[in-house]
């Protein structure tokens, strides 16, 4: 039957405003922090070429022309002039280990293939929601986006995230007046990061290892430490919610004596501040109330907590518990909950840690963050 003469043809400005309309609602849903994104799909570019790849990538482009700056910042958590400086840092190693050897090979361009991943990232969402906004069944890109990070998370972390303990030493840190404000000896920060997931499956004692009663939520905990300019220089696997932030850090205490340790030609560093008499080799680290006990071991400026059946804090002890969280980088609450595969959570998160890395790298943090 032939088609009706009178049906309007649809102009590319008509699938344009359809793909912009179909974004944005996914953006409300994102700044709601909604824990579902609604499902939503992209028209496919209309193209008279018969070459797929008219552009290095024909995704992303296409992106940046329907949706512009803002669109694509809300997309994958980058603006395009970072996008594209991320993707020249990172685009030898990609060409070279992507889509070789035997095997079915990707008909996506790499480029694009590190959009679409960004975004996947972002939203951490249903594989079904994030794989219609690129018109993929849900199988094949949850596949891709995987292999995708298993090739590039290793370089990622090596190149973002473990340089940088080498780099940042005490005495650059001190050159370019970079310490921290109120405890200038002390060479980084360690916390832990919490991560709501669901409940795992098994008997009650296997479950409960992953029940955290500060949160009171199941989930996943990992140990973050920080250098004052907001890089991190270490993060450990994940440990079950119920693992206690002082077995984690002594878990960790292979990295945390060799980053502390003073370097030759440091000794003559000002290093005025806590302990300083009982560790005269090593940098301290700041901690929170969590660690109570590391001090008998590791340098540690840490809060004073209470102890039971004393009297309360005594002003003086309130301001200094103060000045140390002044100085102290937090790791708060992740806003989505985990509902990947667990055995992935290792790969995504140092992803996301080096990601994390690049931005501050692209956006430097302000020498005071003001009161909070």
């Amino acid at each position: 039957m032939p088609p009706s003469r009178n049906r309007p043809q649809r102009t590319q400005e008509d699938v344009d405003r359809e793909a912009r309309a179909r974004w944005d609602s996914l953006f409300v849903e994102a700044d709601a922090r909604e824990h579902a994104i609604s499902r939503i799909s992209l028209v496919a570019y209309m193209d008279d070429s018969d070459n797929e790849f008219s552009t290095l990538a024909p995704k992303y482009d296409y992106a940046v022309t329907v949706q512009g700056m803002e669109g694509v910042l809300k997309m994958c958590d980058f603006a395009p002039r970072e996008f594209e400086k991320l993707w020249d840092v990172v685009e030898d190693h990609v060409l070279s280990n992507w889509n070789v050897g035997r095997g079915k090979k990707s008909t996506n361009s790499p480029k694009d293939v590190l959009f679409m991943t960004l975004a996947a990232l972002k939203h951490c969402g249903s594989w079904d929601t994030m794989s219609g906004m690129f018109e993929m069944d849900s199988s094949p890109f949850q596949k891709m986006v995987k292999k995708f990070l298993t090739m590039l998370e290793p370089y990622r972390y090596d190149t973002f995230v473990k340089v940088e303990e080498t780099r940042w030493t005490m005495r650059e840190l001190m050159l370019t007046r970079s310490t921290f404000k109120n405890f200038p000896c002390a060479r980084y920060a360690t916390d832990v990061t919490f991560q709501h997931s669901d409940r795992p499956t098994g008997n009650f004692n296997e479950a409960k290892k992953f029940y955290s009663g500060k949160h009171h939520l199941y989930g996943h905990k990992v140990e973050v430490s920080v250098l004052p300019k907001g890089i991190a220089t270490n993060c450990t696997a994940w440990s079950p919610a119920a693992t206690s932030d002082y077995n984690m850090f002594l878990d960790n205490a292979e990295f945390h004596h060799s980053a502390m340790q003073k370097l030759e030609g440091e000794a003559d560093l000002n290093d005025e501040g806590p302990v300083q008499d009982r560790f005269k080799n090593d940098w301290a680290i700041l901690v929170d109330k969590g660690y109570q006990g590391l001090q008998r071991g590791f340098r540690t400026i840490q809060p004073k907590r209470k102890a039971r059946g004393v009297p309360p804090l005594s002003a003086d002890e309130n301001r200094e518990n103060d000045r140390i969280s002044h100085d102290r980088s937090l790791w708060g609450v992740f806003s989505h909950k985990w509902a990947w595969d667990r055995n992935t959570y290792n790969m995504y998160f140092r992803v996301c840690l080096a990601a994390t890395k690049f931005h501050v790298g692209c956006n430097p943090l302000r020498r005071e963050d003001g009161e909070y």
